[in-house]
């Protein structure tokens, strides 16, 4: 297929269970071609993987990141807050915290991120914006009340609103080294893991191939607290694939800059969405619809030749 689409490389989108038999196939290959190469001997012809790229896919990737989100905010009072704020039922905490839910589930840590970031801003404006001059308040009151361009812009030429930001960039990490209480770095850290998590899901839909790696690098640390090795383990070699491909394969950049990381199913940009996700909505849907594996019988006299068959075929010379 890459060859009828004129791509020197070719790259394959699978889930960590099929990626880590890809990754062997591919390492077995690499190494028996060194051997060749060491040994003067040419060897038998094999199909030339070293210019096949896997990546796992990044719709599987952010479900188990939001499956370690939700192991690490296990008994921290998080489903109750879910709960009684309504924004999310009972009956579907257990999905949206293990990351199956996965529309719902980053729609919870959105709102989540967005009502800790406004606690957190509180607490600093009680002793941070009492100091602050009529022109400064009145310059974030109007980009709070009116968020466009322009008031973006007056914003960021104030010194003193750049300094208040410094001022609070400096708070935020105080409360995530644990300055200000195990509490307030719990939640800090989770702040910082739903950024990591919408960062990531940002570069898959603008196809940003600079800040997909990013975001990747910032992932396995909380895999690894999870307890979801293989996937803390495999984003690592992931990573570093990706991070030395820019420097040992530039062709393999530029097809990735073009659209080799997502998908466009539309025509309004930044709306792409992950190959894994794709082929679960197209391939994998239509052979679970009627014509597909759907109403093939499982009874093995169906397809398994009976016994009295197999003795009369025996006799036929």
């Amino acid at each position: 297929m890459s060859a009828e689409l004129h791509q020197s490389f070719t790259f394959v989108s699978m889930d960590l269970a099929a990626a880590r038999i890809a990754y062997d196939i591919i390492f077995d290959d690499s190494a028996n071609r060194q051997s060749q190469i060491e040994s003067h001997s040419p060897g038998q012809s094999q199909s030339d993987l070293s210019r096949v790229i896997i990546h796992i896919g990044a719709f599987h990737t952010m479900c188990a990141y939001m499956g370690a989100l939700g192991h690490m905010l296990a008994g921290s009072g998080f489903e109750e807050v879910l709960i009684e704020a309504d924004i999310c039922a009972s009956g579907s905490i257990e999905k949206v915290l293990s990351g199956k839910h996965f529309n719902h589930a980053v729609r919870v840590h959105q709102r989540m991120l967005e009502a800790d970031e406004q606690l957190l801003w509180e607490d600093f404006a009680q002793t941070q914006l009492q100091g602050c001059n009529e022109d400064t308040r009145q310059t974030l009151s109007n980009l709070a009340s009116n968020p466009n361009a322009p008031s973006y812009a007056e914003a960021v030429a104030s010194p003193e609103v750049i300094d208040l930001l410094n001022d609070f960039h400096q708070f935020r990490i105080n409360a995530a080294s644990g300055k200000m209480g195990l509490t307030a770095k719990l939640w800090t850290n989770y702040c910082d893991s739903v950024c990591t998590l919408l960062r990531f899901q940002r570069a898959v839909k603008k196809n940003d191939l600079d800040l997909f790696i990013s975001s990747l690098r910032d992932m396995p640390p909380l895999l690894f607290a999870a307890d979801r090795q293989n996937y803390a383990r495999y984003l690592s070699l992931y990573y570093s694939q990706l991070l030395n491909l820019q420097h040992s394969c530039p062709e393999a950049v530029d097809l990735l800059r073009c659209g080799g990381l997502s998908v466009a199913r539309s025509t309004n940009p930044g709306c792409r969405i992950a190959t894994d996700i794709t082929i679960e909505q197209t391939g994998h849907r239509a052979a679970k619809m009627q014509g597909g594996v759907i109403g093939i019988t499982r009874r093995p006299s169906a397809y398994l030749p009976m016994v009295s068959d197999q003795k009369q075929e025996s006799r036929i010379p």
